[in-house]
């Protein structure tokens, strides 16, 4: 261990230790077998040390029984032998001070072995943050980074412990900790071998991952017969500070061995999964959640965590609108890294996978068609809606047809498809509301130029002042430059701070709650409108009670618009028990009644519990004039004319075709202004 602990001051540690250890294992064994059998053969185990009894006993005088040793050696008056009198090995020496001047050479070897290594091994620990305000003795000095504050607080340690002044009662807690530190070392080398991880590879040819094995049971063995109540301390302690760091979570990275299992477990559990069968019972909805920048969409993000919970695959997908390059892979990979811990500070437990593709729909169709693995892949495309379709006119048909394709794609791709429709009337994507009101918005330190609206990553996404991840506020420019891209390689060639953030953060209109920043603005006391803005955000993780969830059953479309609803009603949702009404149809009156008996029948039958069904009987009413002439207003602008028939644009033709659905949705929007104005949700 003496060796282990200062491997980093050694030239080869891979050769040194183990020579260097086996011929000090070998050595001072040797020592310690001759010198037990010498001892053995010459003295006695107890003994009163009266010499007088030992002159008369040989005489016969039998004065020797009155103190027998053998049978009486814990009276108190066997002071000598092997097991009571510690100096022995002086008295059994030919010359006693030359044992005495033995005892002090190992004692400093030891003491300055220890104090050489344990303070280098306190400096890491320090440094990595496992334990609170002990940084300030992670500082080194000079060339050899000497953690001279360690050596310091070692040095008291060791005084006030030696001041006890007994070292039989500190030698079996000492041992234990020792033992205990083997046992988890031997421990750790078999389980690192033991997980297959390419990245371990001891060069000892006599390794065996079944000695190290055998050695920590041992360890743990010898705790226990030293002396059982130190080695019950000696385990508190160390389960102890394995739960806290466990639970603390330490920025370290050390790859450990139990990442390497975690890998291991992932990777055997994942190709069993896939060879297993699909039943209706284990359907889960994996969801891919089309966010963009998941921190300029997060009520998006919170809606679709809703249903998964973590229990789920959601997957955040984020298109950024730029062909292949080195330059665009070296952003993606920041993003990646920025955006994980983004999901992570918000407690949403879900995968973020930026691709580069240049149009929406074909990025779409990779994401569906390449994020999850094996059986966990993603069976529901979630997308936000698109509030301002209309906005541009023809000038955004482009947008519209490439949204649209979207969707059509991933109904061609066989998954389910879900677009979620703020009530408010703001849309989902609150980055430039965000910067209207102020809030988390940092200072740039460069790229002012960065990706468009419908992929937005914004100018606060790469500022060195940003104090975490959810105090992000992107804002949409209209184009990703080549100077900006040049601004973005050279700040990572220059080790450049643009994509650094501080983890710990502060609580901010975008964290969850427990996180915290250090941004200026977040310390400032909110405004009506920032604190009405922060509530709209978070919408989706508040809890609403006596929620109603809207459920209108038109036609049997495989059942996802009854389960997903379900799921938000269950815990962890923001519509924890809420009450679900159903909405169906009926061709007539006259079988409105078995409709409702029909529907009743079918959602006991998937065991959905539901408030009440309702039976629309009137749904081929024609809609209101009002109503027919709003969508005609809307549409005109896309109206195809003999000069221009785009793509998208609608005929005269195609809108007599299509009249009786138009008229079905447009009546479908009345009744369920009529009767769902007041639910939280309508499916």
């Amino acid at each position: 261990m003496a060796g282990a602990n200062i491997s980093g001051d050694l030239k080869n540690p891979s050769t040194a230790i183990p020579k260097g250890t086996l011929l000090a294992i070998l050595t001072t064994t040797i020592i310690y077998l001759v010198s037990l059998w010498i001892t053995g053969a010459t003295c006695v185990r107890d003994a009163h040390g009266l010499t007088q009894n030992i002159i008369n006993a040989a005489n016969d005088s039998g004065i020797l029984a009155s103190i027998n040793c053998t049978t009486d050696w814990d009276n108190g008056d066997c002071e000598y032998g092997l097991m009571n009198f510690f100096r022995v090995m002086e008295d059994e020496s030919a010359f006693g001070p030359l044992i005495q001047a033995g005892i002090f050479a190992a004692t400093l070897s030891s003491a300055l072995a220890s104090l050489v290594s344990a303070p280098k091994i306190f400096q890491a620990v320090c440094r990595d943050n496992l334990l609170p305000k002990i940084h300030v003795f992670g500082k080194g000095y000079g060339t050899q980074d000497e953690p001279r504050r360690a050596y310091i607080l070692v040095f008291v340690i060791t005084m006030a412990v030696i001041c006890i002044g007994d070292l039989n009662v500190i030698a079996p807690i000492i041992s234990n900790f020792f033992l205990g530190t083997y046992a988890l070392i031997n421990y750790a080398s078999f389980d690192a071998s033991f997980a297959r991880s390419p990245g371990w590879r001891p060069t000892f040819k006599y390794y065996n991952q079944w000695v190290s094995l055998f050695g920590g049971a041992l360890c743990i063995v010898v705790m226990f017969v030293m002396s059982w109540w130190t080695a019950l301390i000696t385990a508190f302690v160390f389960v102890a500070l394995f739960v806290y760091i466990l639970h603390r979570k330490p920025e370290a990275n050390w790859g450990s061995s139990m990442q390497a299992n975690n890998y291991r477990s992932t990777l055997l559990a994942m190709l069993k999964l896939t060879n297993s069968e699909d039943h209706v019972k284990n359907y889960r909805p994996q969801v891919l959640v089309m966010t963009g920048n998941p921190a300029a969409r997060a009520a998006l993000v919170d809606f679709a965590y809703n249903i998964t919970k973590g229990r789920s695959l959601m997957v955040c997908g984020h298109i950024v609108p730029y062909d292949v390059s080195d330059r665009v892979f070296f952003c993606l990979s920041k993003l990646e890294k920025l955006f994980t811990k983004w999901l992570e500070n918000r407690k949403v437990k879900a995968f973020y996978n930026p691709i580069a593709n240049a149009t929406l729909s074909s990025g779409t169709d990779i994401l569906l068609q390449m994020s999850g693995l094996g059986k966990l892949k993603p069976n529901v495309l979630l997308m936000g809606f698109k509030g301002n379709w209309n906005a541009n006119k023809l000038e955004g048909l482009d947008d519209i047809n490439e949204y649209f394709k979207a969707i059509r794609d991933a109904f061609d791709s066989n998954v389910g498809v879900a677009v979620l429709r703020n009530g408010n009337g703001d849309g989902l994507d609150y980055s430039e509301m965000l910067k209207e009101n102020n809030l988390g918005y940092p200072t740039m330190d460069g790229l002012l130029e960065l990706l468009e609206s419908h992929a937005p990553l914004g100018q606060g996404l790469f500022s060195a002042s940003v104090g975490n991840l959810s105090n992000i506020t992107p804002t949409p420019s209209p184009n990703w430059s080549s100077a900006a891209l040049n601004k973005l390689d050279d700040s990572s060639n220059r080790n450049s701070k643009v994509f650094d953030f501080d983890s710990n953060g502060a609580r901010n209109t975008l964290s969850p709650p427990g996180i915290t920043t250090v941004s200026s603005i977040s310390q400032r006391k909110m405004t009506a409108s920032q604190r009405e803005l922060t509530a709209t955000i978070d919408r989706y993780r508040t809890k609403v009670k006596n929620a109603v969830i809207d459920v209108w059953w038109l036609y049997d479309d495989g059942g996802l618009t009854l389960f997903i609803p379900h799921l938000l009603t269950l815990e962890k949702s923001y519509l924890q028990g809420a009450k679900i009404r159903v909405f169906t149809i009926a061709s007539s009156h006259s079988t409105m009644e078995q409709e409702r008996l029909n529907m009743v029948e079918l959602l006991k039958k998937f065991r959905i519990q539901f408030m009440e069904v309702f039976v629309i009987p009137d749904m081929s009413k024609k809609p209101s004039d009002s109503l027919i002439k709003e969508f005609d207003d809307i549409v005109a602008p896309f109206r195809s004319t003999e000069t221009d028939s785009r793509e998208g644009m609608i005929s005269d033709s195609e809108l007599a075709a299509q009249k009786n659905r138009t008229d079905r949705h447009l009546r479908l929007r009345e009744l369920m202004l009529q009767n769902s104005s007041q639910a939280e949700l309508v499916v």
